[in-house]
């Protein structure tokens, strides 16, 4: 077998991007910016990274592509609610990998098919309000309707008791007898 057929020969330097130097030209200034630009502390956290966010603001990761179309539908209602594409250069160099080179979201902060976006943190509390509120309206209709008068049953006792005495189950057990297991 020759050097050039073994396996695992050459599978780094080959498998490198096109412009960036192979790790062994790098010279030590470099080397130390390198490490010092990998944030260790995120490396085994499953999920999404964790990007800082910027003081006023509040933000999320957004799914703008199901495969390789957009998703139009998301992206209405998310920038609907307030939120805008988060820029790279509002990041801190550590972050600068997750950069868009290319397409609709070119410059913005993204991974994969979704892209970090924020909002100012006063949209934020006038949203979860009104969500509050609806939660709120859904949640006294449903009790109106559980403690309503039903039929048969007059109107002081159906606040407290809100089914039918015939809907309830009825469990019998038969006379006790002593069953043999043979051995």
């Amino acid at each position: 077998m020759s050097e050039e057929t073994e396996v695992g020969i050459g599978t780094r330097t080959m498998a490198r991007r096109p412009g960036r130097p192979a790790t062994a030209d790098l010279a030590h200034e470099d080397r130390a910016k390198w490490i010092a630009s990998v944030d260790v502390a995120n490396l085994d956290e499953p999920g999404l990274p964790h990007v800082p966010c910027r003081e006023g603001m509040e933000q999320r990761w957004v799914r703008v592509k199901i495969r390789t179309e957009p998703d139009v539908k998301n992206l209405v209602n998310k920038e609907r609610r307030g939120w805008r594409p988060r820029s790279a250069q509002t990041v801190a160099k550590t972050y600068q990998n997750l950069r868009i080179a290319e397409g609709d979201y070119a410059g913005c902060i993204g991974f994969h098919d979704v892209v970090l976006m924020e909002r100012p943190v006063e949209i934020g509390e006038k949203v979860r309000k009104i969500e509050l509120q609806k939660t709120r309206e859904k949640e006294l209709a449903i009790r109106s309707m559980q403690f309503r008068e039903t039929d048969g049953q007059d109107r002081d006792r159906a606040y407290f008791q809100h089914e039918n005495p015939e809907l309830r189950s009825r469990v019998e057990t038969g006379e006790y007898r002593e069953v043999e297991i043979p051995d």
